[in-house]
């Protein structure tokens, strides 16, 4: 593992970091930004957006566009 490659988190850890339950991840996944990575039944959550939105900060703002 890289030290540059994002920390991905689970609903779990979104929810325990934000002091909700995990339905109310699942609910708003989309404000979270979360993400099935590689198409897979998961839903991830990249760290750095998660700390952003703590700090109160525009998820949207903190999402890095990837060329397609």
């Amino acid at each position: 593992m890289t030290g540059s490659r994002p920390k991905l988190l689970t609903p779990k850890d979104v929810a325990e970091l934000l002091q909700i339950s995990e339905k109310t991840v699942y609910k708003h996944r989309r404000k979270f930004c979360g993400f099935n990575p590689a198409g897979l039944g998961v839903l991830r959550f990249r760290g750095e957006i998660i700390n952003g939105i703590m700090e109160g900060q525009d998820p949207k703002a903190l999402v890095l566009p990837f060329p397609v």
